[in-house]
């Protein structure tokens, strides 16, 4: 501040330099400026996860551990989830934190330490957005790896209906034929043979529509290997028990070792949500 002297009545009187005031409205016309600006901006999104669902269809693997640190040891198997055999359980079966290429390692509980070896060890790439299932069948001797994308269909409000597709995890067995029960052999699906999995298929759930019982037969000889049944698929939903089914998307899975009684490995079919 300047100190300038005024001649007249009174005496010195302190006041700014005309310079000095310019200057301080200079920046707060660039203050305020900057803050609509600043304001204006569009809001920064975040891009968006992928999403990954694993199936554990190993014979003989009743839990495995996934393990995304590229093979490297499982300390006290923290960050690692388990994934039944012919289960599906939401919450440790399907991952939307991990997006771009990624090095995933998949154990047999309890065997993740460093020098054990995992059932499977793969890269796979999960881009921003998209939604993807691996499959992971045979022994725990001789592995078998299937990744595909998901493309889920899009169920209006307006349109009662529940969409299936079928896949064939069961190694060593013939292509099998599926059908609803009472409808022809192969009336659903011709032809599955083993890794082979179809697009998703749209049904009926409207009000009058009860249990879908699917049918997995032997294409060879129509002897029937499984079942699967989708029960009240057209009964509305509750808060707190939603329908399965209507306005959505799941996969049915056959999967075991063909000819063996023993209920462990014996052929069997389970079901997988895909929204």
């Amino acid at each position: 501040m300047n100190n300038v002297k005024i001649y007249g009545p009174g005496s010195l009187v302190p006041c700014f330099h005309q310079k000095t005031i310019k200057a301080f409205a200079m920046v707060l016309l660039i203050l305020m400026a900057a803050t609509i600006i600043s304001s204006c901006k569009k809001t920064v999104v975040p891009p968006a996860g992928a999403n990954l669902t694993i199936v554990n269809a190993v014979v003989g693997c009743y839990s495995m551990m996934t393990n995304f640190n590229g093979g490297g040891p499982l300390y006290y198997n923290s960050g690692a989830d388990q994934i039944g055999y012919g289960l599906f359980y939401a919450p440790t079966d399907q991952f939307n934190y991990y997006t771009g290429q990624q090095h995933l390692a998949l154990y047999n509980f309890p065997d993740t330490l460093k020098t054990d070896k995992p059932i499977v060890n793969i890269s796979i790439n999960l881009p921003s957005g998209s939604i993807h299932t691996l499959f992971v069948s045979g022994t725990l001797q001789n592995p078998d790896t299937m990744f595909v994308t998901d493309n889920i269909p899009y169920h209006p409000l307006s349109d009662s209906a529940a969409s299936f597709r079928f896949v064939n995890l069961s190694k060593g067995s013939n292509p099998v034929s599926i059908n609803l029960t009472g409808q022809p052999s192969g009336s659903v699906v011709n032809s599955l043979p083993y890794k082979g999995i179809t697009k998703f298929i749209n049904f009926p759930a409207t009000s009058d529509v009860g249990t879908y019982t699917f049918e997995f037969r032997d294409m060879a000889t129509d002897t029937l290997i499984a079942k699967f049944r989708a029960r009240d698929v057209g009964v509305p939903g509750m808060q707190y028990a939603p329908n399965n089914y209507q306005f959505r998307s799941n996969t049915i899975e056959l999967f075991g070792t063909p000819n063996t009684a023993d209920f462990f490995t014996m052929q069997r079919t389970g079901i997988i949500s895909n929204y």
